[in-house]
């Protein structure tokens, strides 16, 4: 997936910039935009060393066993979830994921953002329980070119920073090889607003 364009921040948000002289340093907001929004709303990072996106993205996450309050559930870690690419379950205790729970075993629900056994799996018996033992590759995240909601988080941030880029308390964010200047401190109150539908529900929100 990709971020909101340069051009379509400029125009939902910082109408006064006409032109596209300045789309370089947008376009590092708007990606310092997206991690810094991800972080807030409890995102994970998507390995060791690739910060945090609210984009649809790939994740390989290890969970220790389903919800407590319905065995036949696995909830995922990040939402929305659009694809399972694999469900994988150690049985013997040596992390080697050999037994794969099958695309006619497990369905996605949309609504509790994970994954639901079918009443005649035939792979499990059912979710195992302890430490590490499911392994699930799956995509999640938002469209956020298109995803009104990310957008309009982003488009709001970006703006902010614009906006403020030459008042006091300026700091140097480095994006690549580039460096722009962004503004210190908090995310404002109406970029949080805008940004608490994105927020995952079961972490805490702008740890």
């Amino acid at each position: 997936m990709t971020l909101p364009t340069a051009a379509v921040v400029r125009a939902g948000w910082i109408p006064s910039l006409t032109g596209t002289g300045e789309d370089t340093t947008i376009d590092l907001f708007i990606a310092r935009a997206n991690a810094v929004l991800a972080r807030w709303c409890g995102f994970p990072a998507v390995s060791q060393s690739t910060a945090p996106t609210l984009e649809a993205v790939a994740y390989t996450h290890y969970f220790d066993g389903p919800s407590s309050t319905d065995p036949r559930l696995l909830r995922l870690r990040v939402r929305p979830v659009s694809a399972i690419t694999s469900v994988y379950v150690d049985t013997t205790g040596d992390f080697a994921y050999s037994t794969e729970v099958t695309s006619g075993d497990r369905v996605l629900d949309d609504l509790e953002g994970g994954i639901r056994l079918t009443p005649d799996a035939t792979s499990i018996a059912g979710w195992p329980v302890g430490k590490r033992l499911i392994k699930v590759v799956y995509t999640a995240g938002y469209n956020t070119g298109a995803d009104a909601g990310a957008t309009t988080a982003i488009g709001l941030l970006v703006a902010h920073w614009w906006t403020g880029r030459r008042m006091s308390g300026l700091a140097n964010v480095t994006a690549g090889d580039a460096s722009i200047a962004a503004l210190d401190g908090a995310i404002p109150g109406h970029v949080r607003e805008a940004a608490w539908p994105l927020a995952l529900p079961e972490v805490g929100i702008g740890g």
